[in-house]
């Protein structure tokens, strides 16, 4: 008997063989696995929220305000992924002129954010209980990236590894923040 498997059979495999295959995958390949059949994406949440690598060398190369938010509005929806995340590097393929420290990531500015954005915002200051929520709300509004950057990390309790590169590693009131609840 042939025991050739075709694509409609991938839902019916063993979550078990799902794992073991991801295991051989790189970044691309297991969220082109994911995105093949809804029976292929609780096995491959693992492998695609084990790390986080934003930058000129991670899994998304060109990352804005909105890519911070729309991952955040995931983990918000769905929180067991945010405990599967052990390793996060954020770097920005940009080179920061180090005597404006006061503006240091204003250039990365991409507008209002939209209101579902800043309520989800809000809401996230809320629940977390952080200090001065006015300024955080002025400055969700303006989707500056520190303040997102600091309430996507605040959902990564199991995280282990934290990278930043040189340009966020500036003064960071909201990241502090953050950290300190």
């Amino acid at each position: 008997m042939d025991a050739r498997y075709t694509m409609a059979d991938l839902p019916s495999l063993p979550f078990e063989i799902h794992s073991m295959v991801l295991d051989y995958c790189d970044f691309k390949a297991v969220r082109s696995y994911a995105l093949i059949a809804k029976a292929a994406t609780p096995p491959a949440n693992r492998p695609l929220y084990r790390e986080l690598h934003l930058g000129p060398t991670g899994h998304v190369t060109k990352w804005t305000c909105d890519t911070i938010q729309h991952l955040l509005r995931s983990l918000t929806q769905r929180p067991h992924l945010a405990s599967l995340m052990k390793s996060v590097h954020l770097d920005l393929d940009y080179t920061c002129n180090f005597s404006e420290e006061t503006r240091y990531l204003e250039e990365f500015s991409v507008g209002r954010a939209g209101s579902d954005f800043s309520s989800l915002g809000k809401d996230i200051v809320e629940e977390l209980g952080l200090p001065n929520p006015r300024s955080w709300d002025i400055e969700l509004r303006h989707t500056f990236l520190d303040p997102w950057i600091a309430l996507l990390l605040a959902q990564f309790r199991s995280m282990e590894i934290l990278k930043l590169g040189p340009t966020l590693l500036q003064k960071s009131t909201f990241l502090g923040s953050s950290f300190s609840t």
